[in-house]
């Protein structure tokens, strides 16, 4: 298929000479015939590359753009910064005072040269108490930190799991001291 453009200084004319629009055409006025007419025919390849010409190396099948990627690797380095950021403060405010220090972060450079939080971790007190009823209050609130994200990590229901034992442990631990108090009245 092969179009036509004729221009001429007051008016244009495009026709579309394909089979499948040969009614296809716009017209302006007609021209005077006293004023010349140039008249291009643009092959398929150039009709292909003019085209492709306003469109972004994104828009082209087969290419990519790397400011594009770049951009779309720093937002979703951005994403990540925020997630694990909420991860670690969702903790910390759930163990407030048994958080040892604040969040600690890994990071990454970004294509823009910027630093982002890719991992995280806070430590938590996870000792036992001297008493256990503290031990067993002590570790609800180390199993309501380790799980309050929203998605707590295997590492956080990890910790959650070791702090519902040690608070098994001392619940049994309290249950032999009723039981020997018992025994002496």
């Amino acid at each position: 298929m092969i179009d036509s453009i004729q221009y001429n200084r007051s008016s244009a004319y495009i026709s579309n000479a394909g089979p499948a629009s040969e009614n296809a055409q716009v017209q302006a006025p007609a021209t005077q015939p006293s004023q010349s007419v140039d008249t291009v025919t643009i092959s398929k390849q150039g009709r292909e590359q003019q085209n492709g010409a306003g469109r972004t190396a994104a828009d082209r099948p087969g290419e990519s753009n790397p400011d594009l990627e770049q951009q779309r690797e720093v937002n979703e380095l951005k994403k990540t910064d925020r997630q694990v950021k909420a991860h670690e403060q969702a903790h910390m405010a759930a163990g407030a005072g048994l958080v040892m220090g604040g969040a600690n972060y890994q990071y990454q450079r970004g294509p823009d040269g910027k630093m982002y939080a890719v991992g995280g971790e806070v430590k938590i007190d996870t000792s036992r108490e001297k008493d256990p009823k503290e031990t067993v209050a002590k570790m609800q609130q180390v199993k309501r930190a380790a799980l309050a994200p929203s998605q707590p990590s295997s590492q956080d229901r990890s910790v959650a799991a070791r702090a519902s034992q040690i608070e098994a442990e001392a619940r049994a631990e309290m249950l032999k001291e009723n039981i020997a108090w018992h025994r002496l009245f």
